[in-house]
């Protein structure tokens, strides 16, 4: 139980400290956080500096950038991508890192990749 990441909560055990409304809200916006760290980890493999699919396991996403905006963008996304239920347990942390990793991919010179 547990083993190799595997482990995942059932959402019937949330319901007593959360209701149906704030587990719908956590659901979406956990859905947008995901989605929106796909996007980025892809455009930083674009630009070469990450490898690894963003589905992959954290160990498998290699970081190759030396610019520290784009390594901290990096990251970042390896941090939300690996934490699925960041949305219910950290409701105000998602959204701002998340931007923060798209302000810095955004703002870091092209050809800063490896």
């Amino acid at each position: 139980r547990g083993a190799g990441h595997a482990f995942a909560v059932r959402e019937e055990a949330c319901a007593p400290c959360h209701d149906e409304p704030l587990l719908d809200r956590a659901r979406d916006q956990q859905r947008d956080l995901r989605a929106r760290a796909v996007a980025s980890w892809d455009r930083l493999v674009a630009r070469g500096a990450v490898q690894g699919g963003a589905e992959e396991h954290a160990s498998a996403m290699a970081i190759r950038a030396r610019d520290p905006d784009l390594v901290r963008a990096a990251l970042i996304c390896r941090f939300v991508l690996a934490d699925p239920g960041l949305a219910a347990h950290a409701p105000g942390l998602g959204e701002p890192l998340v931007s923060e990793a798209e302000a810095l991919e955004r703002s870091a010179p092209r050809g800063s990749g490896p």
